[in-house]
């Protein structure tokens, strides 16, 4: 599930379990797989979404707003133009989701890239473990009724109990569709804050059946891209045979089982990452045959080199280089037992 349906979950989630008739969804006994089929089915009443958005981040007293306009299609047609940049997206960039591929149109470079747009939506957008998930770790309040581009919204906050965030969520009454959203987080004593709201939306209208083709402007060049290949094993040992480098395991702490063994190819790096599970914890290592720059972060000591630890949330990472190889762990645990668990890979 990609980032940004998961967003649209979570934030459909929180409405569904305030709404009228489903108060029940969070007392008593949840049932995920209840709430995914009556999410399912509000989401699939949407065939078109129409809008302008604004959105803006403020960062050290800062704030950067970049206005889009869009047109969405369910499940995965979109089309995205800014029309008011800002310091990170130019006016005129766009972006169209044509159902099988992604085209994106830099309008500063007069440049434009296409990738290949692989989309399941066999288990629908909104999985029940994802939803079970979402109401475990989240405290959801109603707080009211506003109104956003001349509809009237839910008023919503959803407090993350594992990451001590809150997002606060405005949502369409009709289509329980997010219209407005905000939340902050802080990370290395500084504080950010993310909102973005519409300044007009209209659902089902009709679009032209070209909205969701891509022609290139006058004089665009079109950027190679490379796609990764990716090979998938079932033990590090037949990673270790594939790979011309050695894959070795870090000591995790107990009840950390391996979940994935992957090895990503572009452009002549090679990279295998391990993810790992505990319950609903989770963890990844990484190695790598190039060697980057380190993330800026608290220098710390793995075997015979030294690396760099950061935080970010719940989450703590660590990375270092050896001999041309890069390494990374990170996870929901501690600094002092990842350093420890990395010993293990270390750095002769």
């Amino acid at each position: 599930m990609s980032r940004s349906r998961l967003t649209l979950g979570v934030l459909l989630v929180a409405v569904l379990a305030v709404t009228a008739g489903c108060a029940s969804a969070i007392s008593g006994d949840p049932n995920p797989d209840r709430i995914a089929e009556q999410m399912q089915q509000r989401l699939d009443d949407i065939d078109t979404v129409e809008g302008v958005k604004v959105m803006e981040t403020t960062r050290d007293g800062e704030t950067n707003t970049t206005v889009t306009e869009y047109v969405r299609q369910p499940p995965n047609k979109v089309r995205t133009k800014v029309i008011e940049g800002g310091q990170y997206r130019e006016t005129g960039d766009l972006r169209v989701n044509t159902g099988d591929k992604t085209y994106r149109y830099d309008a500063s470079e007069n440049t434009y890239t296409t990738y290949d747009f692989d989309y399941n939506r066999s288990g629908g957008y909104f999985d029940a473990d994802t939803i079970e998930r979402v109401l475990n770790n989240s405290e959801v309040s109603y707080k009211g009724t506003d109104t956003v581009a001349g509809r009237d919204v839910h008023v919503i906050e959803l407090t993350r109990t594992e990451r001590d965030s809150t997002i606060t969520i405005k949502a369409d009454k009709e289509h329980w569709y997010p219209l407005a959203y905000e939340t902050s987080y802080s990370y290395d004593g500084t504080t950010t804050t993310m909102s973005w709201t519409h300044r007009r939306v209209s659902f089902n209208e009709p679009v032209d059946d070209d909205t969701f083709t891509f022609e290139p402007p006058e004089g665009a060049e079109l950027q190679e891209t490379s796609t990764p290949d990716t090979t998938e094993f079932d033990s590090v040992s037949a990673a270790n045979e594939a790979t011309a480098y050695e894959v070795v395991e870090p000591d995790m702490p107990d009840g950390y089982t391996i979940e994935t063994i992957q090895e990503m190819v572009i452009d002549g790096t090679s990279t295998t990452s391990l993810s790992y599970t505990n319950g609903d914890k989770g963890a990844y290592f990484s190695v790598s045959n190039e060697s980057s720059d380190m993330p800026d972060g608290e220098s710390v000591t793995i075997g015979n080199t030294t690396g760099t630890a950061s935080s970010y949330g719940d989450t703590t990472s660590i990375s270092w280089s050896c001999d041309g190889m890069r390494y990374s762990l990170g996870g929901q645990l501690d600094q002092s037992t990842l350093v420890d668990a990395a010993s293990a890979v270390g750095c002769s």
